[in-house]
C-alpha cells in the first residue's frame, strides 16, 4: 500500500519521517557484495600473482563501496532535506500567524489615532487665519494677548503618516 506521494515503505504519508524499506537496504548490501565476490574471483583468475589482483580490487572496492553507501546516503540526505522543510514550513506558518495578530492590534490602535485625531484637526481647519496666511492663531484665555500659530501643513503630516502606516499594516497582512 502506498501514500499519496507514491512511497510504499511510508504508508501513512508522514513524509517528515525517513522511509524504512529494509528489502531496499538488503538487496543493496547483497548486490554489493555479490559484485565484490565476483570482482575478486575474477582477479583471482585473470592475475596470477597476488600483489597484481590486489592493485586491480584496491581499485574497484572503493568504487562499489561508494555506490553502496551513496545509496544509503541518498535515502538519508532525502529524509533529512524533508524533515528541514517542514520544519521550515511550521516556522513561516507560525511566524504568518503571529504577524497577523500583530497586524490585527497595530490596525486596531491605528484606528484609534485616526478616530481622536480627525476631529481634532478638522476643528483647527475651521479657526480663522489672516489673509495670505497659512498658520491659524490662537488666543489663550489663560494668558491674554499671547497668540499661538498652528501650521495647518502638520496637520496632512500626520494624516498622511496614519495613511502610510495603515498601508504598512495591510502589506503585513498579505
Amino acid at each position: 500500500m502506498a501514500n499519496a506521494a507514491g512511497n510504499p515503505a511510508n504508508p501513512k504519508g508522514d513524509e517528515s519521517k525517513p522511509a524504512k524499506d529494509p528489502v531496499r537496504d538488503v538487496v543493496i548490501v547483497i548486490a554489493s557484495l555479490v559484485t565484490l565476490v565476483i570482482l575478486a574471483a575474477l582477479a583471482i583468475l585473470r592475475y596470477s600473482d597476488s600483489k597484481d589482483a590486489a592493485s586491480v580490487l584496491g581499485v574497484i572496492v572503493p568504487g562499489i563501496s561508494t555506490i553502496g553507501a551513496a545509496a544509503f546516503g541518498v535515502a538519508a540526505g532525502k529524509a533529512a532535506g524533508e524533515a528541514g522543510k517542514k520544519a521550515a514550513e511550521d516556522q513561516l506558518n507560525s511566524t504568518k500567524k503571529d504577524t497577523g495578530a500583530k497586524a490585527d492590534d497595530l490596525e486596531a490602535k491605528i484606528n484609534t489615532l485616526e478616530t481622536a485625531f480627525s476631529p481634532t484637526a478638522d476643528t483647527v481647519r475651521l479657526l480663522p487665519s489672516a489673509a495670505g496666511q497659512r498658520f491659524h492663531k490662537l488666543s489663550a484665555n489663560e494668558t491674554p494677548g499671547v497668540d499661538i500659530s498652528f501650521d495647518p501643513e502638520h496637520l496632512d503630516t500626520v494624516r498622511e503618516t496614519i495613511a502610510s502606516m495603515r498601508q504598512g499594516v495591510r502589506d503585513l497582512k498579505d
